[in-house]
């Protein structure tokens, strides 16, 4: 057993991650939403829900748009790209 199978208890007061994609993903679909939007209806901080959209781009799922909004990838954009 290595430190890099053994994952520290996050700090207090810090944010769920695996609950923060999920209220992320359950406000986005495949239209453009304002990013502002999303952070005003989470009820976690601004950066928190960055890090989100940001993982959810970095797996294919989101496409960042001009305006500063964000759109959900459909499974054959996914496939396309």
């Amino acid at each position: 057993p290595g430190l890099a199978e053994s994952r520290p208890d996050p700090p207090d007061g810090a944010p769920d991650f695996p609950g923060v994609l999920s209220q992320v993903l359950d406000l986005l679909g495949p239209s453009p939403t304002a990013v502002d939007a999303v952070v005003r209806r989470c009820q976690f901080s601004p950066a928190a829900v960055m890090v989100a959209l940001l993982e959810l781009e970095l797996a294919g799922r989101l496409e960042m748009l001009p305006g500063n909004r964000v759109a959900l990838l459909s499974d054959e954009a996914r496939i396309a790209e």
